[in-house]
């Protein structure tokens, strides 16, 4: 939450947010303030969410690949990936859970990531 207090003051970000999560959130008194908080959307919107995004942030293996499929950069918020390929090709940066490496991987991918880098061959041509 930190990273992305940080994060919101240069882009927008939101945050699909189960209630369960935002609830425990409240209660920990985080601030949230400036972010643009959503509940969780359904398959398609989530694809337009995606489609309508400069980058992915994320704890979800599977919005990290849909992340790549829509031509994204994607920070993963885990230790680790089973789409280890992602990682390697540089479309992907995971940073734990650490607000340091948060920002650091945002910084690269707003200031020297091309656009059009995403390489979509990884998986065949189609």
């Amino acid at each position: 939450m930190g990273a992305m207090n940080e994060i919101v003051l240069t882009k927008q970000v939101i945050l699909l947010l189960h209630p369960r999560t935002k609830k425990i959130m409240q209660e920990g008194s985080y601030n949230t303030s400036d972010l643009t908080i959503v509940e969780p959307v359904g398959y398609l919107n989530m694809f337009w969410l995606i489609g309508n995004s400069s980058w992915v942030m994320t704890d979800s293996g599977g919005l990290l690949k849909e992340a790549y499929y829509f031509s994204k950069p994607c920070i993963t918020l885990r230790d680790e990936t089973e789409w280890v390929e992602l990682v390697e090709s540089c479309v992907n940066i995971l940073v734990g859970a650490y607000k340091p490496t948060t920002l650091t991987a945002f910084d690269h991918r707003q200031n020297r990531l091309p656009k059009g880098r995403v390489d979509l061959r990884l998986y065949g041509n189609g």
